[in-house]
């Protein structure tokens, strides 16, 4: 009876070790499981902040060629009205050279009819 009693501490002895490595391995199915969830969340995580700066670099582009299509079109308006500028300016400078050629002869008359009234003068 001695010996049973002997196994049977024995026994139960290993029987609390194994309960213990049981609670022990749920513990640690557990904690690996919330892990696994951690690491699934911290994913998730890092694939909408990815997704967060390919959305601002892309906002970003847009802004960018919006900019570019404004200032092209700003320079479209500018050379449009350099253009308009330049036209008038060439224009008026072909009235004036008109208006210049126009005195000239007006005084090469006046000239010759200064040189009559004195060459009748003279004679």
């Amino acid at each position: 009876l001695e010996e049973a009693g002997v196994e049977v501490a024995d026994l139960r002895a290993e029987l609390k070790v194994r309960d213990a490595n049981a609670g022990a391995a749920d513990m640690l199915n557990e904690k690996d499981a919330q892990l696994r969830k951690a690491l699934e969340a911290i994913s998730s995580l890092e694939k909408s902040v990815e997704d967060t700066a390919r959305l601002a670099q892309g906002r970003q582009r847009a802004r960018d060629e919006e900019a570019d299509v404004l200032a092209a079109e700003q320079a479209r308006t500018m050379d449009a009205e350099l253009a308009r500028v330049s036209l008038q300016a060439s224009e008026s400078e072909q009235r004036l050279r008109e208006q210049v050629e126009a005195l000239r002869g007006e005084l090469s008359d006046a000239n010759r009819a200064k040189q009559h009234a004195l060459d009748a003068v003279t004679d």
